[in-house]
């Protein structure tokens, strides 16, 4: 019941959340936070230098201060693209299409979290079996969330059989 009423809760403040931000927005608001941290993770030494030159900072925090400038200017930049684009599709009468896509990703983002949340604590075994036994969201939540992982896993080839490695991991660990 608990695992039900959370799912529920979930799903409210994901279609409140994907209404308000639309789809374009919150598509680029992910984009611009791994796009973020790959041009800091790339192009902090090459800021350090530069803001050494310009401001009397210390050497140990001149690469931090790097990061950070980088990670936050592409995220700026990032967003500012993603309100052009949304305000574009608003101008030619688009905007319900960009709000009921941003309902379906965050609807879709926050099942597989809250997925991933519950495989660990089943595997933890945190939680009573009657617990999901009584649920009748879980076989759904864990379907989706296998899924989801699956298709990560063709994106990206580091979440690929992620589910299958951890719950082998888990069995090991329990005996």
């Amino acid at each position: 019941m608990i695992i039900d009423l959370i799912f529920a809760v979930l799903l409210c403040i994901a279609v409140f959340k994907g209404y308000r931000k639309g789809f374009v927005v919150g598509i680029f608001s992910y984009l611009a936070f791994v796009i973020g941290l790959a041009a800091a993770m790339k192009l902090s030494a090459v800021v350090a230098t530069r803001i050494g030159t310009v401001v009397k900072v210390s050497d140990k925090w001149l690469p931090f201060i790097a990061f950070i400038a980088v990670l936050i200017g592409v995220i700026i930049a990032v967003k500012w693209v993603a309100r052009l684009i949304q305000l574009s599709m608003e101008k030619v009468l688009l905007g319900w299409l960009n709000r009921l896509g941003g309902i379906l990703l965050f609807v879709m983002l926050y099942i597989a979290a809250y997925a991933i949340l519950l495989f660990y604590v089943n595997q933890l075994q945190l939680l009573p079996g009657t617990t999901i036994a009584k649920s009748t969201a879980f076989p759904f939540i864990e379907a989706f969330g296998k899924r989801a992982i699956g298709i990560m896993g063709v994106i990206i080839p580091a979440f690929k059989d992620l589910f299958v490695q951890l719950e082998h991991f888990f069995e090991k660990a329990a005996t």
